[in-house]
């Protein structure tokens, strides 16, 4: 301290002193110590010193040493600060992954959730460098997904986040996230790029989402192809008509409507399910055309139109002409099983 004190307003002087004590704290030991002092000694060598702490294989120091150098580099020698971003998170990984195999104490847990936390802190100094496409490799190929997420959000990567939670077969987590990113003005892409996972895997939780006042700009034809599936299970069909009468509700534009309960749409949901009755395997013969005709004022549209507004109509004849199919399979089922009964001993009697 003395030393420094003298050497003030003499660069060179102070970078020997400070080197001279990093050395010093080196060979006694306390590595964590003299890497913070070499990172400030600018006369010593890179290469120097991240050799002499590879031969004591003390990672620890190594990349206390890389985050330090990466803190005091300016913030226009962006080549420098790239290269210390990648060494230092490779590095990072790699001491955490042989804490992980080790940490089978308390404290040793606790040691590990620091040095966690210290990544986490790396990686949001990351965050703005052009880097961040070897970076997630190392986060992917050493196995720290949750940190791959959260280094994508921080960079608002959103695409990156949902991509890992689908991967993980975490579509509860993926469809939360959305929520947050629409908040964010970004959720309106990533729904109709993922629906149909996420519809398949979670439909009433991803319908819900869509039901969300804030996602009525999101374009039902967008989502449609996701949601309109004849033969998926009938958990999946009912969370598709529900979908498809909010649609049509809320939107009667897409089918030439205006809003309102009594509106034109109102009534084409009413005779679409008036139509169908239960066992019934036929459609009203008018329905689609007077249906379109009547949301329409004249069927402008075009009665089997897949690529307008009248394809939400069609969805829905179709879903419910399925529901009106299984009804009846299930009637004839059940007649069949009875005649198909054996009589009991008092009927014999």
């Amino acid at each position: 301290v003395d030393a420094l004190e003298k050497c003030k307003g003499v660069p060179h002087q102070r970078a020997n002193v400070l080197a001279a004590h990093a050395d010093w704290l080196f060979r006694h030991g306390k590595l964590v110590e003299a890497a913070r002092k070499f990172a400030e000694a600018t006369t010593v060598p890179f290469e120097h010193v991240a050799l002499r702490f590879l031969e004591v294989d003390s990672k620890a120091a190594l990349l206390e040493y890389f985050r330090c150098r990466l803190s005091l580099c300016p913030t226009n020698d962006k080549v420098t600060r790239a290269l210390l971003g990648v060494w230092a998170v490779e590095i990072s990984l790699a001491h955490l992954n042989e804490l992980r195999l080790t940490a089978t104490t308390p404290k040793a847990k606790a040691a590990l959730e620091s040095d966690r936390s210290k990544l986490h802190a790396l990686l949001k100094d990351c965050k703005d460098l052009d880097i961040h496409e070897p970076i997630y490799h190392l986060l992917q190929s050493h196995g720290w997904l949750e940190e791959l997420a959260l280094f994508a959000e921080a960079r608002r990567d959103f695409s990156t986040v949902i991509l890992n939670h689908v991967s993980r077969h975490d579509h509860l987590g993926a469809i939360r996230k959305l929520a947050d990113f629409q908040a964010a003005g970004a959720g309106e892409e990533l729904i109709c790029r993922f629906a149909p996972v996420l519809f398949m895997a979670e439909p009433k939780t991803f319908v819900s989402l869509l039901l969300r006042p804030q996602l009525d700009k999101v374009g039902a034809l967008s989502v449609l192809p996701a949601v309109y599936l004849p033969r998926a299970p009938k958990a999946h069909r009912a969370e598709a008509v529900r979908y498809l009468k909010h649609v049509m509700q809320t939107h009667p534009e897409l089918i030439g409507g205006e809003c309102g309960g009594d509106g034109p749409a109102t009534s084409v949901i009413a005779r679409t399910s008036a139509a169908l009755r239960p066992g019934c395997l036929l459609l009203d013969s008018d329905l689609v055309a007077g249906a379109v005709e009547d949301a329409t004022g004249g069927g402008t549209l075009g009665c089997g139109s897949w690529a307008s507004g009248s394809a939400i109509l069609n969805a829905m004849l179709v879903l419910h002409s399925v529901e009106c199919a299984d009804a009846r399979a299930a009637a004839s089922a059940g007649i069949a099983g009875g005649l198909g009964q054996a009589p009991s001993d008092t009927e014999t009697a």
